[in-house]
């Protein structure tokens, strides 16, 4: 029962109210109460939803957070700068360029026929060291040694650590314009490098800018990881000129192609 005087809810039965002392009936309070409804407004009474309603509420709600997952996919990887499995492509014309070839590693490459090519003895743990030059100040060198089998087996940490230290090792102090780091590990800067696929294998690439004999110069590495055997390219000239020279470094990378023998099998027999 509703009181109709004070609007206090009274148990059924009792002829007066407990709160104001309003005399009581069953009737009355009930249509007391619906009077009141009334005059406020149009009385709604609850409606029964359908199932079909919750389901479309369901499926607004899935295909909301599929875009808002899709948005958040694409932001992340516009921004991310690390392209996975990007392959190196390059124009070229086979009558401008000579051929070099090492049956013992499987390895081939291009390179321009104004470029002289020269093949240095290599080390212990260096399989391969040759330097292209065009001038003094124009270089590609490439070279690839044995990987220690701990940091092979470290996995991509530890050569990515191996090929960090390679860099300071190579270039040192004469370091002036450094990428972002990718972090920092016992106080050292980490060099940053883009991951990318050559000839079927993981590579890294890193540029950077060096000062030599008062002259500024561009670096760019790609670093190649066969298996067991880590492949270096390192272009090198004057940074005024490096445009025109890095189209020439650039077929050295473009046609470099690791085809090594399986186990038992010389490289000629490969199709």
């Amino acid at each position: 029962m509703i009181c109709p005087e004070c609007g206090s809810y009274q148990p059924n039965g009792i002829k007066f109210c407990g709160i104001c002392g309003v005399p009581l009936s069953t009737d009355e309070s009930v249509s007391q109460f619906f009077r009141e409804e009334i005059d406020q407004g149009e009385l709604a009474l609850p409606r029964h939803r359908s199932p079909l309603f919750f389901l479309g509420v369901f499926l607004g709600i899935l295909i909301l957070l599929a875009l808002i997952g899709g948005i958040g996919y694409v932001i992340y990887k516009a921004v991310s700068g690390k392209p996975q499995g990007q392959e190196i492509a390059v124009e070229f014309r086979e009558e401008n360029l000579k051929g070099y070839r090492n049956d013992k590693l499987g390895l081939s490459f291009f390179y321009p026929k104004l470029w002289e090519l020269e093949e240095m003895e290599p080390g212990r743990e260096i399989l391969l060291k040759l330097e292209l030059r065009l001038t003094s100040e124009k270089l590609v060198t490439i070279s690839g040694e044995m990987l220690d089998p701990d940091i092979t087996l470290g996995g991509i940490e530890d050569i990515e650590g191996h090929i960090d230290e390679l860099i300071k090792k190579d270039l040192g102090p004469s370091i002036i314009n450094l990428p972002r780091e990718r972090g920092k590990e016992e106080g050292e800067n980490k060099y940053e490098l883009t991951s990318l696929t050559l000839s079927g294998c993981p590579a890294y690439l890193f540029s950077t800018e060096i000062i030599a004999e008062a002259r500024r110069y561009t670096v760019l590495y790609y670093f190649i990881v066969d298996s067991d055997i880590l492949y270096i390219l390192k272009g090198t000239a004057p940074t005024d000129i490096w445009e025109e020279t890095s189209q020439d470094f650039m077929v050295v990378v473009g046609t470099f192609k690791i085809e090594r023998p399986e186990e038992g099998k010389a490289l000629e027999e490969i199709p």
